[in-house]
């Protein structure tokens, strides 16, 4: 059914198909026609097409796994995890995330959309178990590189370097008092 715009004035047709038969795991090539007639002054007829390849018809499986692979994708790039709990859950979601790549690429999506959540949610208790470990003062201290035996070699190498410090005015102090000749 024809549509009318008025004159100075636009519109967005939309509309919507079936793609028939189309398998997912090939890409196809498309094309859109556009023929309209434009009503001015003289009237006129447009004929307009624009087509392109690597078309491909995601199931409703493979929309959910690229939505868990977005979500995996958001929280790697939010957080980093510190505590062992947290890299050891980790470990195991990253297990369940290879898992569900595999099957994904073999085409078996419905069993790749339960390994992709089933990651994703391990890779949340990860987060939340790392969270809840650094709130403790012995994880948080040593974590900011002021406990621990970070913190501790820290000192040791500030009090080396105060000493050495200490040891080289002394020498001077010697040496001018001593009229700043050269050792013989």
């Amino acid at each position: 059914m024809p549509t009318k715009i008025s004159k100075n004035s636009y519109a967005l047709i939309e509309w919507a198909f079936t793609v028939p038969s189309a398998s997912n795991l090939i890409a196809h090539t498309w094309e859109i026609e556009i023929k309209c007639t434009v009503e001015a002054d003289a009237p006129f007829d447009v004929e307009d097409s624009s087509g392109g390849s690597n078309f491909v018809v995601y199931s409703g499986d493979q929309v959910a796994c690229c939505d868990s692979v977005r979500t995996w994708d958001a929280n790697n790039e939010a957080y980093t995890i510190w505590g062992y709990k947290g890299r050891e859950m980790m470990t195991e979601a990253v297990l369940s995330f290879n898992k569900a790549e595999g099957q994904y690429n073999s085409g078996n999506f419905g069993e790749a959309v339960t390994s992709y959540a089933d990651a994703v949610t391990k890779q949340d208790e990860a987060i939340k178990a790392d969270a809840k470990s650094a709130l403790t003062d012995q994880t948080a201290e040593s974590l900011r590189g002021t406990g621990g035996t970070k913190g501790t070699a820290y000192l040791i190498a500030g009090i080396g370097v105060l000493l050495a410090g200490i040891g080289v005015m002394l020498g001077l102090l010697v040496w001018a008092i001593k009229g700043g000749k050269k050792p013989a």
